[in-house]
């Protein structure tokens, strides 16, 4: 395997990494905190995963910058990938707060406030979720030389 294709297949599990963190962020969100702990059924539950996970890859890209980062200068802690998630998961957090505003909710609507300590055990939760899946499938492994192969 060349150099170029070895990059190549770093990057895209850089990007596969980055998606399946999303993706179990966006299931653990969904699950627990919009569907308020009700599984929806097995096909919608993929849709609206695979739809908040797309349009949270849509605003959150700078991050996979930064996942190259991580590669580029061989992080492979758990750590690192663990506190980077939990830094998104509170940033995310705190724009809902912000976009709330100080609208009270309405509890006709079964509105909750924009922050609460289940909400915050959520994304929490989300986080680390997210972390360790990014980390098992890219990170631990990050900047990795190709294994040379050599005749015993």
């Amino acid at each position: 395997m060349n150099r170029y294709l070895f990059l190549a297949t770093r990057l895209f599990r850089v990007a596969l990494g980055f998606l399946g963190a999303l993706a179990i962020a966006s299931a653990i969100v969904l699950v627990f905190d919009l569907n308020k702990g009700r599984v929806p059924d097995a096909l919608a539950g993929a849709a609206i995963v695979g739809l908040i996970t797309f349009q949270a890859a849509a605003v959150l890209w700078p991050l996979i910058l930064v996942e190259c980062v991580a590669e580029w200068r061989r992080w492979r802690s758990v750590l690192v990938h663990g506190a980077l998630a939990l830094a998104v998961a509170g940033g995310v957090l705190a724009w809902q707060v912000v976009q709330a505003g100080d609208d009270p909710p309405d509890p006709l609507l079964g509105e909750e406030p924009a922050f609460t300590a289940k909400r915050l055990l959520i994304y929490v939760i989300a986080g680390l979720a997210a972390g360790i899946v990014y980390w098992l499938v890219a990170g631990r492994s990050a900047g990795l030389d190709r294994i040379e192969r050599t005749d015993p």
